[in-house]
This record gives structure tokens, C-alpha cells and sequence, in this order.
């Protein structure tokens, strides 16, 4: 029986749990597009909030 080694055993942990590498200009870019989408998401939420409030403004006044 083969046992391994403290150093064996570490390497493989670190194999297995480890994220992938990536280019610091990839990581730049995925962050560029993540924000893009967040902040498109975020002008979107509040014109519709911004909609909902001068319905909702209008109906309070029209009481």
C-alpha cells in the first residue's frame, strides 16, 4: 500500500481546490461586462420606478 506524503497530499488539495488562473486582462474584461449588465439592470429598475411613481402620484392627486 502507497500511502502519500504531507507535501503529495497538500499539492492535490491544492489541484483540486484551487480556481483556475486567469490573465489579469480576462478577470478586467469579465468585470467590465458584469458591470455594464448591473448598471444597465439599474437605469432600467429606476425608470420603472420612476414611471410607478408619477402614476402613483397622479392617482393620489386625482382622490
Amino acid at each position: 500500500m502507497h500511502a502519500c506524503t504531507t507535501a503529495q497530499s497538500q499539492m492535490v488539495m491544492w489541484t483540486l481546490f484551487t480556481p483556475p488562473k486567469l490573465s489579469i486582462d480576462e478577470v478586467k474584461f469579465q468585470w467590465k461586462s458584469q458591470f455594464h449588465g448591473w448598471i444597465s439592470y439599474m437605469l432600467d429598475w429606476k425608470n420603472q420606478f420612476n414611471d410607478f411613481a408619477s402614476v402613483r402620484k397622479q392617482q393620489c392627486e386625482n382622490l
